[in-house]
């Protein structure tokens, strides 16, 4: 969990600096971390 919202942070401040972009809510960096947990979710599962 703590990987996906430091993700979040890490792509926000990115977009901040770089793109001059800048997030409406809060909330929107939770948004990216709990989307980016899901997408990897699967990957990371061991085999039986």
């Amino acid at each position: 969990m703590f990987a996906g919202i430091a993700w979040g942070l890490w792509n926000t401040r990115n977009k901040m600096a770089i793109e001059k972009k800048f997030i409406n809510s809060p909330s929107e960096v939770l948004y990216l971390g709990i989307s980016f947990l899901q997408k990897w979710r699967p990957l990371l599962k061991e085999d039986d």
